[in-house]
């Protein structure tokens, strides 16, 4: 701000503010424009002169803290505050792969982009046939298939060779009662 030799203000359009916010959770940078317009007489630089200009008006919302979240089929991520504010937070995002099944496991139905599988094409959820998201919800098939089929034989050879046995035991005591006649 400029003031001449008698203390007045020089500048009579709105003076643009920017203030840096990187690193606080809020959006950055953050800008407005202080409008000297109405006050341009009464505001000084002189220490003996007293400043009237006040807020008269205030459009912001005072500080606010994340109640609760949700996310849309789209991915938007939208956060609503105890000051009553709700606003987009981010978004998740889906890829898609030109041939999935080159994909390589690394087990716990996870997967990294194989040599086959091409790059990871990012996209937006509901777009380019990528799907959508279902917020709560738990994948269908959240368990590794292979393993659980294997300890479904596992129980099952197990189950076949205790009832051998006990159909063994049955047969040799059927055969006592016979002889002990």
């Amino acid at each position: 701000m400029s003031f001449d030799t008698a203390g007045l203000l020089l500048v009579d359009a709105p003076v643009a503010v920017t203030l840096d916010r990187a690193g606080t959770g809020a959006a950055t940078p953050m800008s407005f424009a202080v409008d000297f317009a109405e006050g341009i007489d009464q505001l000084t630089s002189l220490a003996d002169d007293p400043s009237s200009i006040a807020s008269t008006y205030r459009d912001g919302r005072p500080s606010g803290i994340l109640e609760d979240f949700g996310i849309a089929r789209d991915g938007l991520i939208t956060g609503i505050f105890s000051n009553g504010l709700t606003q987009n937070l981010g978004q998740v995002v889906l890829a898609k792969f030109a041939n999935n099944e080159g994909l390589v496991e690394m087990g716990s139905n996870m997967f990294r982009t194989g040599a086959n599988s091409g790059e990871a094409i990012v996209v937006q959820p509901t777009t380019l046939g990528a799907g959508s998201i279902v917020a709560g919800a738990l994948e269908q098939a959240n368990v590794d298939l292979g393993q659980e089929f294997i300890k479904m034989i596992m129980a099952s050879t197990g189950y076949s060779a205790s009832s051998r046995v006990v159909q063994t035991a049955d047969e040799l005591l059927q055969q006592l009662m016979i002889l002990a006649r």
